[in-house]
């Protein structure tokens, strides 16, 4: 009598995208970038703010392991609307409650739909700087610096182009 074994098909590691407008076709695009060993799943909610940003359903999130990541694009409207210190809140209780996986957390970008020197420009310098320091002494935790080269966006300056988003999946 001889036993068949079957080959148990390998779990395939986990890249999830939650994000805002600006996230918009980003799986695919990192889904492209990746070997066959990784699915790509994303989530975007346009207009949203860190926190409904960061509300996935939780049977999703609690089963990832270190070997799966969650990439978090968001946090535009929590700055225009002067409320970068709850986004920063946001990611902290995020990244601080998924210890058992690695998130990948990207800048605010440039905003050039408006002037260099206005005080929401201002404001995402500030946001982009206090997350570096937030995400620092963080083990599980990495932040990812947007693309801002001007030729990156879309003619109205807000959102990236398709070649912007091509080389922020890459990276």
């Amino acid at each position: 009598m001889s036993i068949k074994l079957q080959k148990v098909p390998k779990k395939k590691n986990t890249v999830i995208i939650l994000g805002d407008s600006h996230a918009r076709g980003c799986a695919s695009e990192v889904q492209h970038n990746l070997d066959h060993d990784y699915r790509t799943q994303g989530t975007v909610k346009p207009g949203a703010n860190l926190e409904e940003i960061l509300s996935p359903p939780r049977n999703i999130i609690s089963k990832l392991t270190k070997k799966d990541i969650v990439v978090i694009w968001g946090g535009t409207r929590d700055i225009g609307k002067n409320e970068a210190n709850e986004a920063l809140n946001q990611i902290t209780k995020f990244v601080q409650s998924h210890k058992q996986t690695n998130v990948t957390v990207i800048s605010a970008p440039h905003r050039f739909d408006l002037r260099a020197n206005s005080c929401v420009n201002k404001e995402v310098s500030v946001y982009n700087n206090k997350l570096r320091k937030l995400l620092k002494p963080c083990d599980n935790a990495c932040i990812l610096e947007v693309d801002s080269q001007r030729e990156s966006f879309r003619r109205h300056g807000l959102h990236m182009n398709k070649n912007g988003k091509e080389r922020m999946a890459k990276k």
